[in-house]
Protein backbone atom coordinates (compact mmCIF):
# COMPACT_ATOMS: atom_id res chain seq x y z
CA UNK A 1 0.00 0.00 0.00
CA UNK A 2 1.73 3.83 -0.93
CA UNK A 3 1.77 6.04 2.19
CA UNK A 4 0.55 9.55 1.50
CA UNK A 5 1.28 12.18 3.87
CA UNK A 6 0.10 15.06 2.31
CA UNK A 7 -3.20 15.06 0.32
CA UNK A 8 -4.05 17.88 -2.34
CA UNK A 9 -6.50 20.34 -0.83
CA UNK A 10 -10.24 20.79 -2.45
CA UNK A 11 -12.24 23.90 -1.44
CA UNK A 12 -15.84 22.44 -2.19
CA UNK A 13 -16.24 18.35 -2.65
CA UNK A 14 -18.27 17.83 -5.57
CA UNK A 15 -21.37 15.18 -5.69
CA UNK A 16 -19.22 13.17 -8.42
CA UNK A 17 -16.17 13.19 -6.25
CA UNK A 18 -15.19 9.75 -4.99
CA UNK A 19 -14.22 8.45 -1.35
CA UNK A 20 -12.20 5.22 -0.42
CA UNK A 21 -14.55 2.97 1.99
CA UNK A 22 -14.46 -1.22 2.73
CA UNK A 23 -17.46 -2.93 1.10
CA UNK A 24 -18.60 -5.43 4.01
CA UNK A 25 -20.47 -7.25 2.07
CA UNK A 26 -18.13 -7.90 -0.63
CA UNK A 27 -15.07 -9.81 1.28
CA UNK A 28 -14.25 -6.30 2.43
CA UNK A 29 -13.18 -5.40 -0.99
CA UNK A 30 -11.61 -1.89 -0.72
CA UNK A 31 -13.94 0.42 -3.23
CA UNK A 32 -14.79 4.15 -4.30
CA UNK A 33 -18.51 5.70 -2.99
CA UNK A 34 -19.74 8.81 -4.56
CA UNK A 35 -20.55 11.53 -2.37
CA UNK A 36 -24.30 10.83 -4.30
CA UNK A 37 -23.89 7.38 -3.21
CA UNK A 38 -23.43 8.40 0.51
CA UNK A 39 -26.20 11.11 0.18
CA UNK A 40 -28.33 8.61 -0.92
CA UNK A 41 -27.85 6.47 1.94
CA UNK A 42 -27.93 9.36 4.45
CA UNK A 43 -31.39 11.40 2.69
CA UNK A 44 -33.65 8.95 2.03
CA UNK A 45 -35.35 11.22 -0.04
CA UNK A 46 -35.78 14.06 -2.62
CA UNK A 47 -37.05 17.53 -1.95
CA UNK A 48 -38.04 20.48 -3.74
CA UNK A 49 -38.41 23.67 -0.88
CA UNK A 50 -39.56 26.62 -2.51
CA UNK A 51 -41.72 30.13 -1.35
CA UNK A 52 -44.15 31.17 -4.10
CA UNK A 53 -46.15 33.98 -4.99
CA UNK A 54 -49.13 33.98 -7.73
CA UNK A 55 -51.52 37.06 -9.24
CA UNK A 56 -54.02 37.29 -11.13
CA UNK A 57 -53.64 34.26 -13.55
CA UNK A 58 -49.84 34.13 -13.79
CA UNK A 59 -48.01 31.15 -13.26
CA UNK A 60 -47.17 31.21 -9.63
CA UNK A 61 -43.29 32.56 -9.53
CA UNK A 62 -41.20 30.30 -7.42
CA UNK A 63 -38.05 31.33 -5.16
CA UNK A 64 -36.08 27.76 -5.07
CA UNK A 65 -34.67 27.24 -2.02
CA UNK A 66 -33.63 23.78 -2.61
CA UNK A 67 -34.08 21.39 -5.17
CA UNK A 68 -32.64 17.36 -5.57
CA UNK A 69 -35.35 16.21 -7.69
CA UNK A 70 -32.81 15.83 -10.94
CA UNK A 71 -34.74 18.50 -12.89
CA UNK A 72 -36.83 21.92 -12.96
CA UNK A 73 -40.08 22.11 -11.91
CA UNK A 74 -42.37 24.50 -14.22
CA UNK A 75 -45.10 26.26 -12.47
CA UNK A 76 -48.64 26.92 -14.43
CA UNK A 77 -51.52 28.30 -13.45
CA UNK A 78 -54.76 25.97 -14.18
CA UNK A 79 -57.88 27.70 -13.26
CA UNK A 80 -59.13 29.57 -10.37
CA UNK A 81 -56.72 29.11 -7.27
CA UNK A 82 -55.09 26.02 -8.86
CA UNK A 83 -51.79 25.61 -10.01
CA UNK A 84 -49.68 22.86 -11.13
CA UNK A 85 -46.05 21.78 -10.40
CA UNK A 86 -45.07 19.59 -13.17
CA UNK A 87 -41.90 17.46 -13.87
CA UNK A 88 -42.13 15.28 -15.88
CA UNK A 89 -41.76 11.46 -14.11
CA UNK A 90 -40.21 13.12 -10.95
CA UNK A 91 -43.27 11.92 -8.50
CA UNK A 92 -43.90 8.41 -7.72
CA UNK A 93 -47.14 7.94 -5.95
CA UNK A 94 -47.32 6.44 -2.48
CA UNK A 95 -43.37 7.78 -2.19
CA UNK A 96 -44.33 11.46 -2.45
CA UNK A 97 -45.41 14.28 -0.19
CA UNK A 98 -46.17 17.86 -0.60
CA UNK A 99 -46.76 20.02 2.71
CA UNK A 100 -47.44 24.02 2.22
CA UNK A 101 -48.02 26.88 4.67
CA UNK A 102 -48.71 30.41 3.95
CA UNK A 103 -46.61 32.98 5.57
CA UNK A 104 -49.51 35.89 4.98
CA UNK A 105 -52.87 36.10 4.45
CA UNK A 106 -56.30 34.60 5.52
CA UNK A 107 -55.61 31.48 2.70
CA UNK A 108 -54.96 27.90 3.07
CA UNK A 109 -52.85 26.39 0.17
CA UNK A 110 -52.82 22.50 0.25
CA UNK A 111 -52.44 19.91 -2.39
CA UNK A 112 -54.84 19.03 -4.64
CA UNK A 113 -56.53 15.62 -2.77
CA UNK A 114 -57.29 13.33 -5.69
CA UNK A 115 -54.49 12.75 -7.55
CA UNK A 116 -54.89 10.38 -10.36
CA UNK A 117 -52.27 7.77 -10.69
CA UNK A 118 -52.05 7.84 -14.43
CA UNK A 119 -50.83 11.80 -14.13
CA UNK A 120 -49.25 11.87 -10.72
CA UNK A 121 -45.71 11.04 -11.76
CA UNK A 122 -46.28 14.29 -14.11
CA UNK A 123 -47.35 16.83 -11.90
CA UNK A 124 -48.33 17.80 -7.99
CA UNK A 125 -51.47 20.61 -7.76
CA UNK A 126 -52.26 22.86 -5.11
CA UNK A 127 -55.38 24.90 -4.10
CA UNK A 128 -55.38 28.47 -3.10
CA UNK A 129 -58.72 28.37 -0.57
CA UNK A 130 -59.80 31.50 0.97
CA UNK A 131 -60.29 30.27 4.65
CA UNK A 132 -63.54 32.46 5.47
CA UNK A 133 -65.30 31.59 2.12
CA UNK A 134 -63.49 28.37 1.53
CA UNK A 135 -63.64 29.17 -1.80
CA UNK A 136 -60.86 28.58 -4.17
CA UNK A 137 -59.33 32.41 -5.11
CA UNK A 138 -56.32 33.67 -7.48
CA UNK A 139 -53.10 35.26 -5.48
CA UNK A 140 -50.30 33.33 -3.41
CA UNK A 141 -48.26 35.68 -0.98
CA UNK A 142 -45.43 33.59 0.59
CA UNK A 143 -46.50 30.53 0.22
CA UNK A 144 -43.87 27.84 1.40
CA UNK A 145 -44.08 24.47 -0.26
CA UNK A 146 -42.01 21.16 0.35
CA UNK A 147 -42.26 17.93 -1.80
CA UNK A 148 -40.43 14.97 -0.63
CA UNK A 149 -39.67 12.04 -3.48
CA UNK A 150 -38.60 9.33 -1.50
CA UNK A 151 -36.48 6.47 -2.89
Amino acid sequence: MTKISAYPEITIPTIDDLLIGTDVENLNATKNFSIQEIINLAIPYKIYNAILTQSGTSAPVATVLQNTLGGNVTWTYVNLGAYNATLTGAFIAGKTTVTCSNLWGNFSVQPYPNYEESTFPNFIQILNIDSTSGSQVNGINKVVIEIKVYN
